[in-house]
């Protein structure tokens, strides 16, 4: 198991131009064996295009996948985690928006914050248009759109439930999934988690919401939708490769 504390931390600046209110990025992630904690001086704002994996933000664990956004404040130590144990598994794809200047609706957000789509994602859809297509008048909408998602930001403001050691095995079963989904099953997580399979639903329950049985077959679509949007293979070849071993 990864011990975060042990990771070493990076200030990761972000220089805007004179008048820059907000840069737009696109961001496909690597295989990293060892991630490095950073921070930023600015208001970091990401949505997850695609895949899935889990984000260690303010010393707690959240699972993302496509549709979650995340709000993370100046100075906020994280890193991001794609669900793959080695360079060949699929990455994930997110696009980020970094706000410059003072944030009084970000202010009022006690920490940062991982949500799941909704009005969120639909307003960051249309900030993040906004700012790279930058039409007539981009400015005076960006504003608008971005006390809305603040706003709405604070309404939903939520705390993991998962707290401490059960934080970290969670992390650790996300993280077995990640490399063996398609042929693990919810007795073999469990343990390789070293724990009773009745506590792995429970962590599962708290923290994510679902059972791991749900969890793994989300992923397995997921996936498989993935390769069929971006891949050429086969529907039966992307079954096969999902964990889909029956397709008929």
């Amino acid at each position: 198991m990864q011990n975060r504390s042990n990771f070493r931390v990076e200030a990761l600046p972000y220089v805007f131009q004179p008048g820059q209110w907000a840069v737009a990025a696109d961001y496909t992630q690597t295989y990293e064996q060892r991630p490095v904690l950073h921070y930023h001086n600015c208001v970091e704002i990401g949505r997850c295009l695609s895949g899935s994996g889990t984000l260690f933000l303010e010393g707690r664990i959240f699972p993302f996948s496509a549709g979650s956004v995340f709000i993370i404040l100046p100075g906020c130590v994280h890193d991001a985690h794609v669900q793959m144990s080695g360079p060949t598994r699929t990455p994930s794809c997110w696009r980020y928006l970094f706000w410059n200047g003072e944030e009084p609706e970000a202010a009022a957000l006690p920490s940062s914050l991982v949500a799941r789509g909704g009005d969120l994602t639909a307003l960051f859809d249309m900030m993040a248009e906004e700012v790279m297509q930058q039409p007539t008048g981009w400015q005076t909408v960006l504003a608008g759109l971005h006390q809305a998602f603040f706003r709405k930001a604070a309404r939903l403001q939520t705390q993991p439930a998962v707290p401490g050691a059960g934080a970290e095995l969670l992390t650790e079963a996300l993280r077995i999934v990640a490399g063996d989904y398609p042929d693990l099953t919810v007795a073999a997580l469990a343990d390789r988690c070293g724990i009773s399979v009745s506590y792995l639903r429970k962590l599962f329950q708290a923290g994510l919401g679902q059972s791991p049985r749900s969890y793994l077959q989300r992923l397995r679509l997921e996936m498989a939708c993935h390769l069929l949007l971006t891949t050429r293979k086969s529907v039966l070849a992307v079954a096969q490769e999902a964990g889909f071993q029956n397709v008929s």
